[in-house]
């Protein structure tokens, strides 16, 4: 009944221009308008209800309807609004364990990302069995619009794990870095998935680079957290070492020797990792966030090596107390 309404008032439409210039039709676009209005307050649940039950001929019927009361963008608006439910419940079934099961969730996402590639694939097909308008762009935008809203949160859980507490020092970032590997990997996937390259339609381009900036979100914000996470490994290394202010002179000259060797490997490390998480950044901005990191990591390093030089020259004068030996003996700052 909706469908059959909504064509005639398509007709109507389009036979009215002739019309108006009567008197007794000046005011029929008006009331036909009004009319369009009460039929998609009506056609709405009934395009939601269809999207939900994935009823591709009810969509169908919805999508005709409002085509003809001029009203296809409702479709696309009611669409992405109905079908990002589902990846939501997707996206909340993630284990929410703390602490040293942290694992679980860099376990799990690559299996949202491979669920997500399904996800894909059927709402493409679904989205152009309905007869729907640009479907893949539409499919683009429901992927961008999602995954950009639980960004933040996926980018909370990454943090939990990077600033985790690890068995080996350089483990939680290692983990991040194998995640952001494997969702570059996935983005691709997904781009190819929407056939996002074989297509050089303006609006679809532009959903692709929303998509492609939502998928890296999470990372984007892990690496500008990223002189935190370099300041927790270098603490932890550091405060792993022992830098003995006690007992007598050679046992702490060779602790402090030690000590010494200690820092100077695990900063040695620190541009390594540096590199490497600039390297999850896509090729486009890869330079300007190398760049970023870099100053990050200077900033890291300058407060480090000033915690380790403070540590080393409280030793250093003990070492002349206990030698009894003239201040300048030891110069501190070399």
């Amino acid at each position: 009944a909706l469908l059959s309404a909504a064509e005639q008032i398509g007709r109507t439409k389009s036979g009215l221009t002739a019309l108006e210039r009567l008197p007794r039709f000046r005011d029929a676009r008006a009331k036909l308008a009004t009319l369009s209005e009460h039929l998609l307050q009506q056609l709405r649940p009934k395009l939601v209800a269809a999207l939900h039950e994935r009823d591709v001929v009810g969509v169908r019927e919805c999508a005709d309807a409002a085509s003809q009361l001029g009203a296809s963008a409702l479709v696309s608006e009611v669409y992405l609004q109905t079908r990002q439910g589902p990846l939501y419940e997707q996206w909340n079934a993630q284990p929410r364990s703390e602490g040293a099961d942290l694992g679980a969730f860099g376990s799990w996402l690559p299996q949202f990302h491979a669920a997500l590639l399904e996800v894909a694939k059927f709402e493409l097909s679904f989205a152009m069995s309905a007869g729907l308008l640009h479907p893949r762009t539409l499919v683009t935008q429901l992927l961008a619009e999602t995954l950009m809203t639980i960004g933040s949160q996926c980018a909370g859980r990454l943090l939990e794990i990077a600033r985790a507490e690890p068995e080996a020092q350089e483990a939680p970032l290692a983990s991040i870095l194998a995640l952001a590997r494997e969702a570059a990997q996935w983005t691709e996937a997904l781009c190819e998935q929407l056939g996002c390259a074989k297509n050089a339609d303006g609006d679809l381009r532009e959903a692709e680079s929303a998509l492609r900036a939502a998928c890296d979100a999470p990372f984007a914000a892990v690496r500008a957290q990223y002189a935190s996470v370099e300041a927790a490994i270098l603490g932890r290394r550091l405060a792993a070492m022992r830098f003995v202010t006690a007992g007598s002179p050679a046992a702490m000259a060779a602790a402090l020797a030690e000590a010494l060797t200690d820092a100077d490997a695990a900063h040695e490390l620190a541009p390594e990792r540096c590199a490497a998480f600039a390297s999850t950044a896509s090729a486009e901005p890869g330079a300007a966030v190398a760049r970023l990191l870099r100053l990050q990591l200077a900033t890291v390093l300058e407060g480090s090596l000033a915690t380790a030089h403070a540590q080393a020259s409280l030793v250093l004068t003990k070492l002349r107390a206990a030698l009894k030996l003239a201040p300048e003996t030891f110069n501190s700052n070399s």
